[in-house]
């Protein structure tokens, strides 16, 4: 699963790369969502959420389409994470309050 803020920071990524393509300013493109160029700046730099409505005309503004710079899960390598109940010191905790009852 994406992490939201990833989603974010890699569809904002995504339209300025479009924008920059198509040599359209912000204040260009923003005005067409009825945004601020403050605005579109946070879209871009993953600060801020976009509404779908403002995508599409956003995407429309630039060329593309909203499939095209919405980001999709790629796997990930899986890490190593220990669990909790495996670490030394929660272990001895849980032996503590359970009698050293097995878990």
């Amino acid at each position: 699963m994406i992490d939201r803020d990833e989603f974010y920071i890699e569809l904002g990524a995504k339209l300025r790369a479009k924008r920059e393509a198509t040599g359209l300013t912000q204040a260009d493109v923003a005005e067409v969502a009825g945004i601020s160029r403050t605005s579109l700046t946070n879209m871009e730099g993953g600060r801020q959420r976009i509404l779908v409505d403002q995508l599409v005309l956003l995407c429309g503004k630039l060329g593309a389409s909203p499939a095209e710079v919405i980001p999709v899960e790629t796997p990930r390598p899986k890490r190593d994470q220990a669990k909790l109940a495996d670490i030394p010191v929660v272990q001895s905790f849980i032996q503590s309050v359970t009698g050293g009852q097995a878990r």
